[in-house]
C-alpha cells in the first residue's frame, strides 16, 4: 500500500481474551525511514494520535479502506509508533528463508571518548570519538585487524560519534557485507575494510 500521510485517519484493531478491541485515530507524523535504538531498519516513521491503552500493543493499524498499514507499538514518553507492514514483511521473509533472523556482527566493545579542543581542531570533525576497548576473538573485527585503542570516525563515509550510530549502521547491513571503517591509529588516519559476520549465540 502507499505510505500513510500525516493527518490520515486510521482504524486500530486488536483482541483480548474478552473479545475484540477497536479504536480510531489519526497519523500525527509520517516521516522517512529511520533506525530504532537497537539499530533496526524501519521503513517509515509513523506516530499516531489515538485513545488506546496497553491492551492495544501489537494491534493492527489499517487505513479506512481496510488495508493493513502497521503494527502499533509504544514509543518514548508515551507516544504511539507504528512498525510499517513493509518492515514486518521483510523480517518475516528473512525468517521464512533462514528459519531465524540473521543478525550482522562486528565483534568490538566501544567506549565513548572526548577529545581536547586542540586535538579536535587538528583532526577536524566532532569532539566525540569512539575508542575500541576490546576485540572479540575470532570476530570479523579481529580478522580485519582492528585493535584496542583504534578511534572510529566513520562507517562507509557516514560520520560516527556515538554507539547508537554504530549499531544503526551495522544493523542496516547484512552478514557478509564489507564495510569501510575510517579510524585513527596512533593519531594517523586509516581505512580498514571489514566483512560482517553473522551473530551466533554462545555455545553452552
Amino acid at each position: 500500500p502507499p505510505p500513510l500521510a500525516a493527518g490520515a485517519a486510521v482504524a486500530i484493531v486488536g483482541r483480548t481474551r474478552r473479545g475484540p478491541l477497536v479504536s480510531f485515530g489519526t497519523v500525527r507524523a509520517a516521516g522517512p525511514a529511520w533506525h530504532s535504538r537497537r539499530g533496526g531498519a524501519i521503513t517509515q516513521r509513523l506516530e499516531f494520535d489515538a485513545a488506546v491503552d496497553g491492551r492495544f500493543e501489537g494491534a493492527l493499524v489499517a487505513d479506512l479502506a481496510g488495508v493493513a498499514q502497521a503494527m502499533l507499538v509504544p514509543g518514548p514518553r508515551g507516544s504511539l509508533l507504528g512498525i510499517p507492514a513493509a518492515t514486518i514483511e521483510r523480517i518475516v521473509a528473512a525468517v521464512q528463508q533462514h528459519g531465524y533472523l540473521p543478525r550482522p556482527y562486528l565483534g568490538v566493545r566501544l567506549q565513548a571518548l572526548w577529545l581536547d579542543e586542540a586535538t579536535r581542531v587538528r583532526w577536524g570533525g566532532a569532539r566525540g570519538r569512539l575508542a575500541v576497548a576490546g576485540v572479540e576473538p575470532g570476530s570479523a573485527a579481529e580478522a580485519s585487524g582492528l585493535v584496542p585503542g583504534d578511534l572510529l570516525e566513520a562507517i562507509d563515509g557516514v560520520a560516527i560519534d556515538d554507539i547508537d550510530g554504530v549499531a544503526a549502521q551495522i544493523a542496516a547491513s547484512a552478514p557478509g557485507r564489507v564495510l569501510a571503517l575510517r579510524l585513527r591509529r596512533g593519531g594517523q588516519p586509516q581505512t580498514v575494510e571489514v566483512r560482517l559476520a553473522e551473530w551466533r549465540p554462545p555455545q553452552r
